[in-house]
């Protein structure tokens, strides 16, 4: 692009058209020029001819700027004509175009008026048709319905707004609602109590991030994080409300994969609550708590408003235990996505699960910690219909997770003797299998459990296990234990395997039953003929006594 000149036959560029014609410079126009004063018959008439010529082009400018149509006479240079006949247009020096005529006073005093209103146009937070959002943005956009922003402190966690929206053509919302969280309250320098503050709360899949936010105290908040200078209006004066909805701040940064999930009493009696204020304890049983390395977030998916109301009401809603059910399912689908292995195609123990998703028995058994499940199995049976039989509702205790184990399973896996006791005594089923068919009694067996497998073959309620159930492959627990029995430490230990024998043999278990034949099971050598073949000689006196 060259350099934009002002000639008599309008606005051109010294490398583009004149006269439409030819191509060439300014330079070689006014070369034109001057051979023609040159060849005159008069010198100072070419001179005085040229003068002629400017003072008309003069008038006629004159005459285009002041509004009025433009009269030629015959004298008129026909390019001129040609320039001022055409509809006028404002140049634009990066998109200039050959035989574009000079602007008149009215169309620069017009575009003088739009510049000065476009400097002192307020921001549109809008979508632009043209520029609306891709597809699998457009159910994020509807439900949150507002722009996020991340905070200065919140660029500890890896997160700014710059890095938010260079994802904003592969977000996925997972779940997103209103919440209340938790807060203390502080007067002067001493905290006397605590409240519950509105709160927004969004899950996201991608990326995996979990969100809770705010809403800005003010616009000049807004404006500080989105780096406007001062002098910037973002909204017309009064409409500061419409810019307080168009926004939300984050207040918490939360990855999934360094997070765990406390579920509310509300959906789970056994997920024991933290001590509560006496403002707040109505609203307690709806709290749920995410539990971060930096820090523990209490929040609540419904509002108890009247601090009157019993406790057991806000649990008896339907409305806030699906609410708070919702809540729960989405955050515990995010962080078990977060958590689960690569390739978990042939994972059959789902103990990882328990780990991170607190609350239930399941979780309080792998965690081994037998105060919290006293107290939990206590809660369990205050909640029952009829709490005077000491019992657990079977819903609850006898509940199998997605591996299909209970909360029993679990103790004996762990070798829990005393969860164990509990739990059998609570009302726990002792004859609920395990997929492919390993019962409590065989999972005792191979870990040589000796005080946990008495306590389950004691069972009565509500059903009592029997000695000789056998597995997938048609094994006795007597026969697993003679065979495959191990210590904690995988060593072979005989005074264990005999304890073991003892404690099946008093409730009639035995090491190979007649059922055996009857089903279609592969043929079974017997223990003392596996045991002499293998050369193991002390496991084969247990056995023998």
């Amino acid at each position: 692009m060259g350099r934009l000149i002002l000639s008599p036959f309008g606005y051109f560029s010294d490398t583009e058209t004149i006269d439409g014609g030819r191509n060439g410079s300014v330079a070689e126009e006014a070369e034109i020029v001057t051979e023609a004063n040159n060849t005159s018959d008069d010198g100072n008439g070419g001179l005085e001819e040229q003068a002629q010529g400017q003072e008309e082009w003069t008038e006629t400018v004159t005459e285009s700027q002041s509004g009025g149509l433009t009269s030629y006479n015959e004298d008129t240079p026909d390019t001129l004509k040609k320039g001022t006949e055409e509809e006028s247009s404002v140049p634009d020096c990066d998109l200039m175009d050959e035989n574009i005529a000079s602007p008149s006073l009215e169309e620069v005093e017009e575009l003088n008026d739009e510049c000065h209103e476009k400097e002192n146009a307020t921001v549109d937070f809008g979508v632009d048709e043209e520029s609306s959002p891709p597809a699998q943005t457009k159910t994020e956009i509807d439900s949150v319905g507002s722009e996020i922003l991340f905070q200065k402190k919140a660029a500890q966690s890896g997160w700014t707004s710059e890095r938010w929206l260079a994802t904003a053509g592969s977000r996925k919302l997972l779940h997103s609602g209103s919440v209340f969280k938790l807060t203390k309250v502080r007067k002067g320098l001493f905290w006397t109590g605590e409240e519950f503050v509105p709160r927004k709360l969004f899950v996201f899949e991608n990326p995996c991030l979990i969100l809770v936010t705010r809403s800005p105290n003010n616009v000049k908040e807004v404006q500080d994080l989105l780096d406007l200078p001062g002098d910037v209006k973002i909204a017309p004066s009064g409409n500061d409300d419409t810019v307080l909805k168009s926004f939300v701040i984050v207040e918490s940064v939360i990855e999934p994969m360094a997070c765990k999930l406390r579920l509310s009493s509300l959906t789970t009696v056994t997920s024991i609550e933290t001590s509560a204020d006496s403002k707040t304890e109505t609203q307690r049983p709806t709290c749920f708590e995410l539990l971060s390395p930096t820090e523990n977030i209490i929040l609540s998916a419904v509002m108890v408003e009247n601090d009157n109301v019993e406790p057991k009401t806000a649990a008896e809603d339907s409305t806030a235990y699906l609410e708070t059910s919702l809540m729960e399912a989405a955050l515990t689908k995010s962080l078990c996505k977060a958590h689960s292995p690569a390739d978990d195609t042939f994972e059959t123990d789902r103990a990882w699960k328990h780990q991170i998703i607190l609350g239930t028995l399941h979780s309080i058994v792998v965690m081994g910690n037998q105060k919290s499940l006293e107290r939990a199995l206590k809660a369990a049976i205050e909640s029952s219909a009829h709490p005077n039989e000491r019992r657990v509702n079977s819903r609850i205790i006898d509940a199998q997770d997605d591996s299909g184990r209970t909360a029993l399973h679990y103790a004996c896996t762990n070798r829990a003797s005393g969860a164990v006791a509990m739990l059998a005594q609570a009302g726990a089923n002792c004859t609920i299998p395990i997929w492919p068919g390993n019962y409590p009694s065989h999972v005792c067996a191979r870990n040589l459990d000796a005080k946990s497998l008495a306590t389950v073959l004691s069972a009565s309620f509500p059903v009592r296990p029997d000695a000789n159930a056998l597995d997938a492959t048609g094994r006795t627990a007597m026969y697993i234990a003679a065979l495959e029995g191990k210590t904690r430490s995988g060593a072979v230990d005989p005074v264990a395997v005999e304890q073991c024998l003892s404690a099946l043999e008093a409730w009639g278990g035995r090491l190979i039953t007649d059922d055996h034949d009857q089903v279609n099971f592969t043929p079974l050598r017997h223990p003392i003929s596996e045991l002499a073949y293998e050369w193991r000689s002390e496991e084969l006196l247990p056995i023998f006594s």
